[in-house]
């Protein structure tokens, strides 16, 4: 079995984010979906292994895409009161979980989904109440060969020297 270490939430958003930003996403973007990795990894999801898969493949325009799909329809369950929502092509439920807690945050719930092995290709939003942040697990457990890997992938990432001399 495969060694585990503890990483703290803001470390793995950290490496997340800096790989992201390798990758050509802008801060806003790579922030996003940093956000839906610590999120799927403090809810018992592999997230951070979802998003090399995703990058590994050139998935991370689809993901982009099934963000922006899902904040439009959330204008559209405000407006309606509901909205059916087709992901194509389907996206790692990992990486939604996330982005549809915080719309839960604003009264927005997820009634039902479509998905086969791990990947949202449909679901159903409307109104409900707002729910409270969840509240997570104080440690992350990477396994240990995930993070060197998310280390070295994020590592090409330059910082300016002024924040590091902060």
């Amino acid at each position: 079995m495969s060694e585990s270490r503890p990483v703290a939430g803001r470390e793995l958003f950290d490496l997340a984010d800096r790989l992201l930003r390798v990758h050509g996403l802008d801060p806003g973007a790579a922030g996003r979906i940093a956000a839906a990795v610590v999120f799927g990894e403090r809810h018992g999801h592999r997230a951070a292994n979802e998003l090399l898969n995703l990058i590994d493949g050139s998935g991370l325009g689809d993901l982009l895409d099934a963000y922006r799909v899902i904040d439009r329809a959330e204008a559209t369950v405000r407006r309606d009161g509901s909205a059916s929502v087709q992901l194509e092509p389907p996206v790692s439920e990992a990486l939604l979980l996330g982005p549809l807690a915080e719309a839960a945050g604003r009264g927005i719930r997820r009634f039902t989904s479509s998905a086969v092995d791990g990947r949202v290709d449909a679901l159903d939003l409307g109104i409900g109440d707002v729910e409270p942040a969840a509240s997570a697990p104080v440690d992350l457990r990477l396994p240990a060969e995930l993070f060197d890997e998310l280390s070295r992938r994020a590592a090409s990432f330059l910082v300016p020297e002024a924040d590091i001399d902060r």
